[in-house]
C-alpha cells in the first residue's frame, strides 16, 4: 500500500490506514489546519460500495494494493480486490476458512470529497494480488495515470513488469526495465 500522497498545491496530505476493526480507511489532512495529531486532525473519506465493482462490497473490506490522490485533490485512484472464502480442505492447518478463487483486482476511481464511486478504470491481470498495480502518477484530474504492473503476470519475478499510461480506458505501454521495481514523481 502506498505511504502518502500530496495534492499539487501541497495543501492536502492523503494516507490510508488499517483500523482496529481490520478495515481499510482513506484519510485526508488539511496541512494548514491547526493540530498535532495525524489521525485526530484528518478526515476519513468513506469509499462507498457500488454494485458494479468489488462484487458490491464496501471498499473498506477489500484488499487494497495501492492508491493515489490525484493532484487536484478531487479523486482517489484505488487498486482493490474482493476476496471470497470457503471451508478449508481436511488436514489443512487453518482457522476454518481458506481464500476462495482469487478475483482479478480492479483499478477504481472515487470522489475524494464524497467517497462516491466514479469509474472502473480497467480490470487488472487475473493473477493473485501480490503487491498490486502501482499508480505512480496521474494527471491533475486523474484522466491519465502512469501505472506499473497493469496487465502483468510476472508479479513475483519482475521479469514481465511493465509500465504504461492508462487514459480513458486505453493502455499504452512505455519502455520499462525489469530491474526497476518502483519510481517516484
Amino acid at each position: 500500500m502506498n505511504g502518502i500522497s500530496w495534492t499539487a498545491d501541497g495543501r492536502q496530505l492523503a494516507f490510508a490506514r488499517m483500523t482496529v476493526a481490520g478495515r481499510n480507511q482513506f484519510r485526508l489532512l488539511d496541512v494548514d489546519a491547526s493540530g498535532t495529531s495525524l489521525l485526530a486532525d484528518s478526515q476519513a473519506v468513506t469509499l462507498r460500495a457500488s454494485p458494479r465493482v468489488l462484487k458490491g462490497a464496501a471498499p473498506s473490506g477489500a484488499w487494497w494494493g495501492g492508491w493515489l490522490l490525484t493532484p487536484d485533490g478531487r479523486s482517489i485512484i484505488l487498486d482493490a480486490a474482493k476476496y471470497s472464502y470457503r471451508p478449508c480442505p481436511p488436514r489443512q492447518p487453518d482457522h476454518g476458512l481458506c481464500p476462495g478463487p482469487l478475483p482479478a483486482p480492479a483499478l477504481l476511481l472515487y470522489s475524494a470529497r464524497t467517497g462516491a464511486f466514479r469509474a472502473d478504470l480497467g480490470v487488472l491481470a487475473p493473477a493473485p494480488p501480490t503487491g498490486g498495480v502501482q499508480a505512480e502518477w496521474s494527471s491533475p484530474d486523474g484522466s491519465t495515470i502512469l501505472v506499473i504492473r497493469f496487465r502483468d503476470f510476472g508479479l513475483y519475478t519482475n521479469t514481465r513488469t511493465r509500465a504504461g499510461l492508462l487514459h480513458v480506458g486505453h493502455y499504452t505501454a512505455i519502455p520499462w526495465s525489469a530491474e526497476i521495481i518502483s519510481a517516484a514523481w
